[in-house]
């Protein structure tokens, strides 16, 4: 649907701009969350969530940023799940809950994350940073 196509590009224009400010902003009618920093460690699984209840109309689309790129890494609408090429096998959004799941996790996957929940009557934004970090080591004495 063309429309939501717009309003989720649209809301991918602001998401590039806060990912660029040094502060947050706070506008109209729209809640901006910031979420806790997040740590990953290399090959491993990582959960980024949301702090609000998701509803199944809800459009949520995660952007990255990490250096000068910015891109979507997956939508989701009520129809399901759309996953960007370069993530694909590798990230997908729970549609009961909307959270973000990375699987194996690559140093490159480190950056700014941008949540967009748009609602029936609502449009809320978050922001977490992600840092991946190299392997566990498990000592053994």
């Amino acid at each position: 649907n063309a429309a939501v196509e717009l309003v989720v590009f649209s809301w991918y224009i602001l998401a590039k701009l806060l990912l660029s400010e040094k502060h947050l902003l706070n506008f109209f009618n729209t809640c901006i969350l910031v979420l806790n920093p997040a740590q990953a460690y290399l090959g491993e699984n990582t959960t980024l969530k949301i702090l609000i209840e998701n509803e199944p109309s809800n459009i949520i689309t995660w952007n990255f940023k990490g250096g000068n790129q910015i891109l979507n890494v997956a939508l989701l609408r009520p129809e399901g799940v759309k996953v960007n090429e370069r993530y694909k096998g590798r990230a997908s959004i729970d549609s009961a809950n909307g959270h973000l799941t990375l699987t194996s996790a690559q140093l490159n996957d480190s950056g700014n994350y941008t949540v967009l929940v748009l609602g029936e009557n609502t449009t809320e934004i978050g922001i977490v940073k992600l840092h991946v970090v190299g392997e566990k080591f498990i000592y053994c004495f």
